[in-house]
């Protein structure tokens, strides 16, 4: 693939390393790497929420036995119409909650669902 001189001067140039890399001479075509990619890889959504709505949502959480996040998942998968959805955790006991609180206060306002 050739390049124009005013293309080629808008790219940096490539290091040695680079250049061996992206030539598929070099590559070892007789021992392949084998992976395992995730059918439907995870995603986390940081979202943010006020004391307040946290023991609103917590406590709107331990009413259904789940966890705070399995219970944002669950309201926002309903929300979205979605039918599928995966198993939840159930809710910690008491003083778990109790400490989530603290992480979160701890943490300021920035509340990670996952």
């Amino acid at each position: 693939m050739k390049h124009s001189t005013h293309e080629a001067s808008i790219h940096a140039p490539i290091e040695e390393v680079e250049r061996t890399l992206m030539d598929a001479a070099a590559w070892d075509w007789d021992d392949p790497v084998e992976a395992i990619v995730a059918e439907n890889p995870l995603a986390v959504l940081p979202i943010k929420v006020t004391m307040d709505e946290h023991r609103a949502i917590a406590q709107a959480a331990r009413a259904k036995d789940l966890s705070t996040s399995a219970f944002i998942k669950q309201s926002a998968v309903d929300a979205a119409g979605l039918t599928q959805f995966e198993a939840v955790t159930p809710a910690k006991d008491p003083r778990a909650a109790a400490d989530e609180s603290v992480q979160f206060a701890l943490a300021g306002t920035n509340f990670a669902c996952g």
